[in-house]
């Protein structure tokens, strides 16, 4: 019997069970996972736009610098500072209701 590699992808795509507390941030975490146990992480690589956003392990729509956890809602940072928050399973929105602590680029 073999035995299958152990990836980052192979665990993200784990579902995971735990709610992340409010305020975590990737980075410095490695994942957020939300309140129906999905887990959000970035890509390793990335380009000028940032880093790719992983759903589960799998690319979902964009890219981005940083992930927050706030208020039971998941926001994305993407490199020229704009906020966007994901809503439903194939989009995220421009917002100007940010996570706590976190402030718009002018």
């Amino acid at each position: 019997m073999s035995a299958e590699k152990v990836t980052v992808a192979n665990l993200m795509s784990v579902r995971a069970t735990q709610t992340s507390p409010d305020g975590t941030t990737v980075p410095p975490a490695v994942r957020i996972v939300d309140a129906e146990g999905v887990s959000w992480s970035l890509s390793q690589e990335g380009d000028h736009g940032g880093r790719l956003i992983l759903k589960n392990g799998r690319k979902f729509v964009g890219a981005g610098v940083r992930l927050v956890w706030s208020g039971g809602r998941l926001y994305v940072q993407n490199a020229p500072g704009a906020w966007f928050r994901v809503m439903g399973d194939f989009r995220c929105v421009p917002t100007t209701v940010l996570p706590p602590g976190y402030e718009a680029v002018t």
